[in-house]
């Protein structure tokens, strides 16, 4: 049975002079990071927030390693769609776009096939459409068929923004704001893995805020392309973390820093990497 006296003595154990050393470099590199991550969250945002007035057809998108435009993400109010996001399992894409306005005359039309093997330019289909017009995408299904669904263009919005792109921006700044927090006032190793550990979550949300294009077409950069996949593995990392910190016979002494423990759940990340 663990001693609760010895787990409370742990947590409130003043510092030590090595973690008085440590904390202050510990807590700088943790701000840098966080920095970083914000500049770059910043950039996206005010890419998404140039493109608010502009004509769209209700769903961001993106253009994938292929070179398809794929689906970001949907509006709520989109409904039925006919395609689904982009994903591991998922490969939905578009190979054709017709906009046809309110009198029903084909505004602008482009099918991919031989002649125009390129990708589908949905930037210059919206740039000839009105909100209400009709626009007709043609989507190559996963399983290799095809099929077509119609929605009508809507104008991007602070609305849109905000619900689509800003909540998500907040939760990322909230994560980040936790962990520095938990750093900063940490007593020990144990309380400073706690704010370590929410910089993944903070990473995966504030990459993902800003993931997709309106009408504009804007290839994701090197940095997005670089920290995307592995700010999932950090997440997994993370919470098992989280579980060898907190073990019972982890929390009947005060911890030091141990690769076991703290470096043993990322090594899958570097070998990611690499």
């Amino acid at each position: 049975m663990l001693d609760l006296s010895v787990f409370i003595s742990s947590i409130h154990k003043t510092n030590d002079p090595w973690w008085q050393r440590l904390r202050p470099r510990l807590t700088i590199i943790y701000l840098l990071v966080a920095l970083a991550l914000l500049i770059l969250s910043v950039i996206g945002h005010v890419r998404l927030l140039g493109e608010i007035g502009k004509t769209f057809g209700g769903f961001f998108w993106a253009i994938d390693t292929d070179d398809q435009v794929v689906i970001a993400s949907t509006l709520p109010q989109t409904g039925q769609f006919g395609a689904s996001a982009s994903s591991l399992t998922n490969t939905d894409h578009f190979i054709g776009i017709e906009v046809k306005n309110k009198n029903g005359v084909t505004a602008y039309s482009w099918q991919q096939n031989q002649l125009h093997p390129g990708i589908v330019p949905l930037t210059a289909a919206y740039m000839h459409a009105n909100p209400g017009d009709s626009v007709t995408y043609t989507i190559q299904h996963s399983n290799n068929t095809t099929g077509q669904t119609t929605l009508q263009a809507v104008r991007f919005s602070w609305d849109m923004w905000f619900e689509n792109y800003g909540l998500t921006l907040l939760a990322g700044i909230s994560w980040l704001l936790v962990g520095t927090l938990l750093l900063v006032t940490a007593r020990d190793w144990t309380g400073a893995v706690e704010g370590i550990t929410m910089l993944p979550p903070a990473m995966l949300f504030l990459l993902y805020s800003h993931w997709g294009n309106v009408q504009q077409a804007y290839p994701a950069n090197i940095v997005f392309q670089l920290l995307w996949v592995p700010s999932f593995a950090l997440l997994g990392a993370a919470f098992i973390h989280l579980s060898l910190t907190y073990r019972p016979e982890a929390l009947s002494a005060r911890r030091r820093p141990h690769l076991m423990v703290d470096g043993l759940p990322y090594l899958p990340l570097i070998a990611l990497v690499a």
